[in-house]
């Protein structure tokens, strides 16, 4: 989930239009079980601070008139989404930076196609650090950042972006990218779409991803 100049190894937490030179394009998970059902999406394990319930702060980035595009509204909506599903869960808009709220960014990148990125933090020693390669650990917060450039360059609508923002606020509840994380749940039917599998899709939350939240924080 990394959305700043640097990433992941293996994509991380981002979102991409192409992996390795490939095109990625919405699909279902792809880890079919015994059963022929496929796994639910994968989550981190450890939790988060504060548990589900997260602080959201919006940088002055988010409402800048330079994109030509309202992101103030696209971000409330994605957080909208994620609200409701799980009592444990909610992204909560605040004014203040005190006590490490989430926080949320729009920028553009020179990494070809990364659509958004999301960086987790932890504390070691007292010190809250990076915390990508510590991903079961408990985060203290996590970043989420959006790149305009890729949006514009590959004429993304307006629903489109609520997708990818809203894919990668659900990276911020540490759902991960199928196949991608370490804790898994109950296996649900083959077919399901998600708005956490990677690539331009045109749509938000799925059943498939309330059943992962509820599945991972509790009802």
């Amino acid at each position: 989930m990394r959305y700043s100049s640097t990433f992941l190894p293996i994509l991380g937490f981002c979102a991409l239009l192409s992996s390795c030179g490939q095109q990625v394009t919405p699909q279902v998970a792809n880890e079919s079980g015994a059963s022929g059902v496929i796994h639910q999406l994968d989550t981190w394990c450890g939790g988060k601070e504060g548990n589900g319930i997260s602080a959201t702060y919006y940088d002055s980035s988010v409402s800048s008139s330079q994109w030509g595009f309202n992101y103030v509204t696209t971000f409330d909506q994605a957080r909208a989404q994620w609200g409701g599903i799980s009592s444990r869960v909610a992204l909560n808009k605040t004014s203040s930076t005190a006590n490490n709220p989430d926080k949320y960014y729009v920028g553009n990148t020179a990494v070809a196609d990364r659509l958004g990125i999301t960086t987790p933090y932890i504390y070691k020693n007292g010190v809250l650090v990076d915390g990508s390669q510590n991903l079961d650990d408990v985060w203290a917060k996590a970043n989420v950042s959006i790149y305009d450039n890729t949006f514009k360059q590959n004429s993304f609508t307006t629903t489109e972006r609520l997708g990818t923002v809203t894919h990668e606020l659900g990276h911020s509840l540490k759902l991960a990218h199928p196949g991608q994380g370490s804790c898994r749940v109950a296996p649900i039917s083959a077919g399901a779409t998600a708005v956490m599998v990677q690539g331009r899709k045109a749509y938000g939350v799925q059943q498939y991803d309330k059943q992962e939240i509820k599945a991972f924080w509790g009802l």
